[in-house]
């Protein structure tokens, strides 16, 4: 009997053995068999929202509810703070987990006050490894002797006209832990301008140093709207992204931050290429089972938080070489950060605005733009998650699904036909949709973190088709998926904010 059903994903095992390129995906992994079915939106359970970690409790009278990580995230005592190097010199045995700066902080001492007193010239320590902690007067034997001021000799004062002041606009001097690497020193110039055109809501999608079509479309719309902006004359790099800083700066991973990300303590683990590296696919079984859908690695959640590809994160990031943990460093595209811990934060729908009507229009089926009043707000990409998809006409932007679960509805998107009997007069089987089977909130969830309704026309019926985000940014408009209209979860986060009940959303 042949079956036809839910499968897992197996390519790309194969292809790891040679040096041929693994051509992308038609569909989404995972959802190879879900994108025949029927779905609808559901609101995800608030309380489910995140891992639950283990974070120190906040001090008494510092901020108030949950810690940063969020409702129902179960804490560990308050530890005692530490304001500096113990009065006697102690001995502690390295863990599992640790590194020199997490045992200084737990001592209240420094990286380099250890090196010393342990005669250490790198920062490389093992499991077992005895250290000994400097007491507080070896603390401040290690500090140099203040400097000797020196006593100029008075000179004869002379009265004369001060000169005058010139002002010239101050340039951020961008100064980084460790040297960017050469693809990042290479990608500077059009990730600065990347950077500066995110910031101001022009996406020109994942950030990856590459000046392709998106990246010359994003800089037109920009132009087009804000004039004599960005113009580079005699090669010279426009003031606006100058005075922006760098086309970089750095992240230092956080505890918390495993609160979004699977299978990971944060305390690091084996080896893996930054550079080559690349995350499994998922398989359905997994996008199905559980009650959230984290980042699959802290490369993709530092990606997403950053608005970059995840391949050209690795990229500038070769230098690390295993899995990240707490406190890994991180070069990042210097743009505003995503954060999802703050993605809720109310509002998130602004209220209409008569004096200021905001209109939506879909140009081409690939670009979204947001206009208030006359002027061009933001301009984003976007994409129809199945083939065929598209609008037509005005339609109506409706209320916003916060942490959105899909749910299948046990219906086949387009039923297929009677197959009758196969080869060797076997009976062909057709395994129904699994009716209730649910892809979990998450921001791997193919809906990302929110699904906004739409209706067509004046009809207050929400279609089975919204705007929503994205688990595979970087495939956007390369790969069928489970949905409506996506964008990727950074832009839908910020545009949702744009965009009052009721405001029109035009096809053209």
């Amino acid at each position: 009997m042949l079956v036809f059903g839910a499968v897992g994903v197996m390519g790309g095992m194969a292809a790891e053995k040679t040096a041929v390129k693994v051509p992308v995906p038609t569909v989404e992994p995972g959802l190879e068999e879900a994108v025949k079915w029927k779905w609808k939106v559901e609101a995800g359970d608030e309380g489910a929202w995140g891992i639950p970690v283990d974070l120190p409790t906040p001090a008494a009278g510092v901020g108030a509810g949950a810690p940063s990580g969020g409702k129902g995230t179960p804490v560990k005592p308050a530890a005692p703070v530490v304001t500096g190097p113990p009065e006697v010199s102690l001995d502690h045995v390295v863990v599992s987990g640790e590194a020199l700066f997490l045992i200084g902080k737990k001592y209240g001492v420094t990286v380099e006050q250890i090196k010393v007193a342990n005669q250490m010239e790198r920062d490389l320590i093992k499991v077992g490894q005895k250290l000994r902690i400097p007491s507080r007067a070896e603390v401040e034997a290690m500090k140099p002797p203040p400097p000797v001021e020196k006593k100029e000799e008075a000179k004869p004062t002379v009265s004369v006209k001060p000169p005058k002041e010139e002002v010239r606009p101050a340039l951020a001097a961008v100064k980084y832990t460790r040297m960017p690497n050469e693809e990042a020193q290479r990608a500077t110039h059009v990730v600065q301008t990347q950077a500066y055109l995110d910031r101001k809501l022009f996406s020109t999608g994942p950030i990856d140093g590459s000046d392709g079509s998106m990246h010359q479309a994003a800089i037109a719309a920009y132009k087009a709207a804000y004039p004599n902006e960005l113009e580079w004359v005699d090669g010279k790099t426009p003031a606006v992204i100058v005075e922006m800083g760098g086309a970089y700066r750095e992240y230092t991973l956080r505890a918390e931050d495993f609160r979004w990300i699977a299978g990971q303590s944060g305390s690091g683990g084996a080896k893996t290429s930054g550079k080559a590296g690349k995350d499994p696919d998922p398989t359905w079984e997994q996008l199905s089972t559980g009650t959230f859908l984290p980042y699959r690695s802290a490369w993709e959640y530092v990606a997403e938080r950053y608005h970059c590809s995840e391949g050209f994160l690795r990229r500038i990031n070769s230098v690390v070489k295993s899995t990240p943990k707490v406190g890994t460093l991180f070069l990042v595209p210097n743009v505003e950060p995503f954060e999802i811990e703050k993605a809720f934060e109310e509002p998130v729908r602004p209220e209409v605005d008569a004096a200021m009507p905001v209109v939506a229009k879909v140009l081409g089926g690939v670009w979204l733009e947001v206009r208030r009043g006359e002027k061009l707000v933001a301009r984003v990409p976007v994409s129809a998650a199945r083939p065929g998809l598209r609008g037509r006409g005005t339609w109506r932007i409706l209320d916003a699904v916060a942490r959105p679960k899909l749910v299948c509805t046990g219906e086949w998107a387009n039923p297929p036909k009677p197959l009758g009997v196969g080869l060797g007069a076997e009976e062909v089987v057709v395994i129904p949709p699994p009716a209730g089977a649910v892809l979990p909130p998450g921001p791997n969830n193919p809906a990302g973190l929110f699904w906004v309704n739409l209706a067509k026309g004046t009809d207050p019926t929400p279609l089975p088709y919204g705007l929503h985000g994205t688990s595979i940014p970087g495939h956007l408009t390369r790969q069928e998926s489970v949905g409506g209209f996506r964008l990727t979860n950074w832009d839908l986060a910020r545009v949702v904010r744009l965009l009052p009940v009721g405001t029109e959303l035009k096809w053209e």
